[in-house]
């Protein structure tokens, strides 16, 4: 069975991810293209997984169409780059993004948002009633020769994309950047981007093309980055930086090793973009970040703006508000740039920040905290569950209501996305169930670390949770 998540569709390499389901969905596409959405071109990427770029090629035989130009990357792409392509076009990428090695997944966007849930039960429908034996396949030898099909090595406008959102003249070149692509697809965006700002000093860890991401999970999560925080420390880095498999999640390692996720970076560069660049307009979130984010936006008079978890819910939201960025704890978009999340563009977002403020990310968040009167001390865990778990815990918590045996007082619960209880002073609780894998997601703000691991701790005893991903 077809089931798209949060973010496409994603399984286990040989088990539901097969060429049989990936031609499915090509053929699906294919017939909403020509019904109703008519695009003219398409732009086809693949990551550094086992078997990715086979998965195109499977993928291209089955929606091939003469009406339609293809464009194949030669070599490993990010998703951002395919998000960037497709506007007024469809972009197809080969990749399960941060998840473990076994796992690949189709992405698919159109005018730089990932498909929405209309669209993506279309797909479904579609996929999961066609016979496999009845799609008309062209082999890939053959679609090679066609006229409208067109091999590509093209990342320059997606990288110039990028370097039109920074002001070159404001950087400081001598700036010490450690870069971690953790095995993925990035590398040769960050390369061209960094080259562009004339950076003299950065270090590259992880480029090498590794399928099995060295056994760990190529997300860029505090204890996936141990090594990079160590060597960011030891060598007297002014900043490091990774991003996941397909380049679209982003943490920041300060000179002292402290990490920073995207409820951070969001809160600096909002503030930034307010505060010095000038921009006006609200910011689109999910409900799991940082309450930093509506006190920034409520000093300048503008409104944070809640949106359900996922790129293709807040690139909407983004798409149809003032705001002009939006976010969750593991990625950001620029609306002049993606309605989709890019860590790439990050880079030197923070790197002028960096370089404009000449205080590192420590100190620039120590001061925000002092100026909005919030300390703020985020926690995520995350729970691998199977599947009559992840069933369970769907009605127990969502259905069913379970209360959790809290010792602060509660102002308010929200079921809007997820379970959200809000306590006194903006601090907050948030229990959500994966939309791309069998996993229970646990977030804490509270004015302490000690005191969010706790409301973390004692939420995942109450529910026997255990097993940690």
């Amino acid at each position: 069975m077809i089931k798209f998540g949060t973010s496409g569709f994603r399984g286990v390499i040989g088990d539901n991810f097969t060429k049989e389901n990936v031609q499915k969905i090509a053929y699906a596409l294919k017939e909403i293209n020509q019904k109703e959405l008519h695009f003219k071109k398409a732009y086809l990427g693949f990551d550094n997984r086992f078997l990715s770029v086979n998965y195109l090629k499977w993928f291209v035989e089955g929606f091939y169409d003469e009406g339609v130009e293809l464009y194949f990357h030669a070599n490993s792409v990010p998703s951002p780059l395919i998000s960037f392509e497709s506007e007024n076009a469809l972009g197809i990428m080969i990749t399960a993004s941060h998840n473990s090695y076994e796992y690949n997944g189709i992405k698919i966007f159109t005018n730089k948002t990932e498909a929405d849930d209309v669209f993506a039960q279309k797909l479904e429908n579609i996929a999961n009633s066609v016979n496999f034996e009845d799609i008309l396949t062209i082999n890939f030898e053959n679609l090679e020769q066609k006229s409208n099909f067109h091999w590509t090595n093209d990342i320059s406008s997606y990288c110039e994309s990028v370097l039109k959102l920074v002001n070159k003249n404001l950087f400081n070149t001598k700036l010490k950047v450690c870069f971690n692509s953790m095995h993925g697809c990035a590398t040769d965006c960050v390369k061209y981007i960094l080259n562009s700002l004339n950076l003299t000093d950065v270090s590259y860890l992880n480029v090498n093309i590794d399928p099995y991401f060295n056994f760990g999970l190529p997300a860029p999560y505090p204890k996936n980055l141990v090594d990079q925080i160590e060597f960011v420390k030891d060598n007297n880095f002014d900043v490091g930086f990774a991003v996941d498999g397909d380049g679209d999640r982003f943490t920041a390692i300060d000179k002292n090793g402290k990490v920073f996720d995207c409820n951070y970076i969001m809160a600096l560069l909002y503030n930034y973009f307010l505060k010095t660049k000038k921009y006006v307009g609200d910011i689109v979130l999910d409900v799991a970040t940082t309450s930093l984010l509506e006190k920034i936006a409520q000093k300048y008079g503008f409104e944070a703006k809640y949106s359900l978890h996922g790129f293709k819910n807040i690139g909407n939201n983004l798409l149809n508000s003032n705001a002009f960025m939006g976010g969750e704890s593991n990625g950001i978009a620029f609306k002049t740039h993606l309605l989709t999340k890019d860590g790439i563009v990050l880079i030197p977002l923070v790197i002028e920040l960096l370089s404009v403020t000449h205080k590192t990310l420590s100190e620039l968040l120590s001061e925000l905290e002092q100026e909005l009167n919030f300390s703020s001390n985020i926690v995520e865990v995350n729970y691998s569950l199977n599947k009559f778990e992840f069933e369970k815990f769907k009605k127990q918590i969502f259905e069913d209501k379970f209360k959790f045996n809290l010792d602060e007082k509660i102002e308010y619960i929200s079921y809007f996305d997820g379970l959200k209880i809000t306590f006194k002073n903006d601090y907050w609780l948030c229990v959500r169930l994966s939309g791309n894998e069998y996993v229970l997601r646990i977030f804490a703000e509270m004015e302490s670390l000690e005191h969010a691991q706790n409301i973390a701790n004692n939420v995942a005893k109450q529910l026997n949770l255990t097993k940690k991903q």
